[in-house]
């Protein structure tokens, strides 16, 4: 999917960025309001990326700790 393309589209009064997705069965349009992000949106967005870094680096953790358990059991 090409994020740079798109058509800006309007309704009542607000404009939209409208993007064709193609889905399983179908096309998809997907319409983004145009506008300036609030500051709660910003850190609503800078939140969910903290969490899927941590999430990760538990994930990573427990993998690395698992590994490490087998290859005692292994010995």
């Amino acid at each position: 999917m090409d994020w740079n393309k798109y058509k800006i589209i309007e309704e009542k009064g607000i404009h939209f960025k409208e993007y064709e997705i193609e889905g399983k069965h179908g096309i998809i349009l997907l319409q983004v309001p145009i506008k300036e992000d609030t500051q709660e949106e910003i850190d609503t967005l800078h939140r969910v990326f903290a969490e899927v870094v941590l999430d990760e680096l538990r994930r990573e953790k427990e993998r690395n700790k698992n590994a490490s358990h087998k290859k005692r059991n292994d010995d």
